[in-house]
């Protein structure tokens, strides 16, 4: 106890886990105290529940959840409530730190029916963080409201601002950019009143989520870089920052800069141990390299990424670099067999031997991430890999000769975009075709008024959807527009798969790189 009042942690838990021994073998077994057992037991509890707290705020929360179970346990046979409420808000920080949202909603809801009043704010606060990860957020708004009413009810300041930063959120994601960014500045002010910098730092960034959700690139900039101010005045992790910062120089077109945030982004998670965050921006690095066109660094990089997901077992991860190792390997042979990928390509029989052999090789790699965006190991279909996979294999099948391979892969992918976008109704959640998200059971989706069927999340959205893609996404949804509104008659009955072959035909002769500015071959450098 002394060791943890003077916050070394370190030299508290070996102390703690020696005493809980000492006190254990002093114990009875649970379920069958004795009079004079009861007071070993309560000092174990205790034992347990400090044990716990020390693993909470060290952030090893796997090694804190058998401490509190016992201590939670052991506190339900002494009726002792106070520290079962203890024990299951613990658990349950725990368990959302954990991603385990369910068992986290079951431990904070048992906390919510002994908390003191003035701690409910807190707990409301967990609580809807665990629905908005479910992707319940009205009711994650709701808990985040009786949050921020308890809070000034209490005068808990630091909660008032916290409650508003998350309700914030929830307004962006739900595409409420008004109030989401009333609530981020009224969140800022309220954590710079009580001296939370690193809190005024996190509203900071979430105000420029807003911004860069409504493409409002330079002002998320200026919020960005305000908040990694902060952060390294206060000593906190930079990474995330670096990272959305890449994310916005990447959309302004300024690659160069935004793959030196990345690389530093990625220094930061590799010095923190954090390897799934790392194989995310491994993937960033080699976007960038690709709109540098330096192909062979980009295929360096997602095959970084590939190796470390392979290893973490990240399905997603390996989908995603599984598809763009396909199309930089593809883009590199058309850069290298015929200069410029904007130029029209020879008959196929003049394809050299070198070239095909490339193109099996991207096919492959289209071939995994098409498998791996599909497997049931993942727990869901990843639309955008899946579809992006069955794109480029229709226009690589039809590239080089393959007519009725690429007919049939282009049927899919209208068949899996028919699937995806009419999942809607009570209970659903479609994705919105201009950043793949899905949208929660309870938000509401503009309607593409030219097919009928896809959906976006806002206006911005759906130009965004309609603007010229990466190398990876070659398709606007307006190019797909027709395609939908044709299939969809195949798929009612109204019309003959075979009718559309001329449109599906027509559509595949849109040679996918003349979307794009000519890649450059090595030793050439890009204007």
């Amino acid at each position: 106890g002394q060791y943890m009042a003077l916050g070394d942690l370190g030299e508290a838990v070996p102390l703690l886990e020696n005493a809980r021994k000492i006190q254990q073998a002093m114990s009875t077994g649970p379920g069958q105290l004795r009079g004079g057992d009861r007071e070993s037991r309560e000092h174990l509890g205790l034992m347990c529940q400090r044990l716990g707290e020390c693993y909470t705020l060290l952030e090893k929360h796997a090694q804190a959840i058998e401490p509190l179970e016992q201590s939670k346990v052991m506190a339900e046979e002494m009726g002792n409530r106070e520290i079962q409420e203890k024990a299951c808000a613990s658990l349950g920080d725990s368990y959302y730190s954990l991603g385990q949202f369910d068992m986290a909603i079951q431990m904070l809801e048992q906390a919510q029916t002994t908390v003191p009043r003035r701690k409910q704010g807190a707990l409301l606060i967990t609580l809807g963080c665990c629905n908005d990860s479910l992707m319940q957020h009205e009711k994650a708004a709701s808990l985040f409201e009786q949050a921020i009413a308890i809070a000034e009810e209490v005068g808990d300041r630091l909660n008032q601002g916290v409650a508003r930063m998350k309700l914030g959120e929830i307004y962006r994601v739900t595409n409420q950019p008004a109030k989401a960014i009333e609530m981020q500045e009224q969140a800022k002010v309220i954590l710079e009143e009580v001296g939370d910098g690193v809190g005024v730092a996190s509203s900071i960034n979430l105000l420029g989520n807003c911004y860069f959700s409504l493409g409002q690139y330079e002002k998320a900039v200026r919020l960005y870089e305000e908040a990694r101010t902060i952060e390294q005045e206060e000593g906190v992790y930079l990474g995330v920052q670096c990272n959305n910062l890449g994310n916005c120089h990447f959309q302004l077109d300024h690659f160069q800069q935004a793959f030196g945030l990345y690389e530093e982004a990625r220094m930061f998670a590799q010095e923190a141990g954090n390897r799934e965050y790392e194989c995310t921006l491994w993937g960033s690095l080699g976007r960038c390299q690709t709109a540098l066109f330096n192909y062979e660094q980009a295929v360096a990089c997602y095959k970084a990424q590939w190796s470390m997901a392979e290893e973490l077992d990240l399905v997603d991860r390996q989908a995603v670099a599984a598809l763009n190792l396909g199309v930089i390997i593809w883009a590199q042979a058309r850069v290298e067999h015929f200069d410029n990928s904007a130029a029209p390509l020879p008959s196929t029989h003049a394809r050299p031997a070198a070239y095909m052999d490339s193109t099996r090789n991207a096919s492959q790699w289209f071939e995994t991430a098409l498998k791996l965006s599909m497997s049931p190991v993942s727990g869901d279909v990843h639309v955008k890999e899946m579809e992006d996979a069955l794109l480029h294999l229709s226009f690589l099948a039809f590239d080089v000769g393959q007519e009725d391979d690429a007919l049939d892969f282009l049927r899919q992918l209208l068949y899996a975009q028919m699937g995806s976008l009419q999942r809607v109704g009570v209970g659903s959640q479609s994705s919105c075709r201009g950043c793949f998200q899905k949208g929660g059971k309870d938000v509401v989706m503009l309607v593409c008024s030219g097919c009928g069927i896809a959906r976006f999340c806002n206006a911005d959205h759906q130009k965004m959807a309609s603007k010229k893609g990466e190398l990876r996404s070659p398709a606007r949804h307006k190019d797909m527009c027709l395609l939908l509104k044709k299939w969809q008659q195949v798929v009612e009955g109204n019309e003959a798969a075979e009718a559309c072959t001329p449109d599906l035909l027509a559509f595949l002769r849109l040679d996918p790189w003349r979307k794009h500015r000519a890649p450059v071959p090595a030793g050439r450098t890009s204007v």
